[in-house]
């Protein structure tokens, strides 16, 4: 279905733009959520998923860098769409699409807030949830 696909496609962007984040709150997620005997895994203890790996993967992340993220995500995604003739159905797909990466880009950010505050306390990010939300909505019409 379109949804499917709409949220396979924002995926694949945010992974594409951010791999490095992506790939550690994704695989963090993942090892927090894995349960034995009624214990969570604390993904901090893992080499890949220290807090020194995390803080040097924040590092390049501030708020204007998502800025310019959200900007590159907003032109990659208009170069696929760039030889539609038909602009309102560009518009249209094109909104749609814009709307769901913007959805799984704070999902992104709510899990990594959501890991710092588990098992990472006191680690610092340099850009916030509305940070996100700006700059997409920068680019709605």
């Amino acid at each position: 279905s379109f949804d499917t696909e709409k949220d396979s496609y924002a995926i694949h962007l945010l992974r594409a733009s951010m791999p490095k984040l992506t790939s550690f709150v994704d695989g963090a997620t993942n090892l927090s959520a894995n349960t034995r005997s009624g214990q969570t895994a604390d993904p901090s203890n893992w080499a890949a998923y220290s807090r020194n790996n995390l803080d040097n993967i924040l590092a390049g992340y501030s708020s204007h860098e998502i800025e310019v993220l959200v900007k590159r995500l907003h032109d990659h995604m208009g170069s696929h769409f760039a030889n539609e003739p038909d602009n309102r159905m560009k518009d249209a797909i094109c909104e749609k699409l814009w709307s769901c990466m913007q959805g799984h880009t704070v999902s992104l950010y709510l899990k990594l807030y959501t890991l710092i505050e588990k098992h990472y306390k006191g680690t610092y990010i340099k850009f916030t949830k509305n940070d996100i939300i700006a700059a997409f909505e920068s680019y709605k019409k």
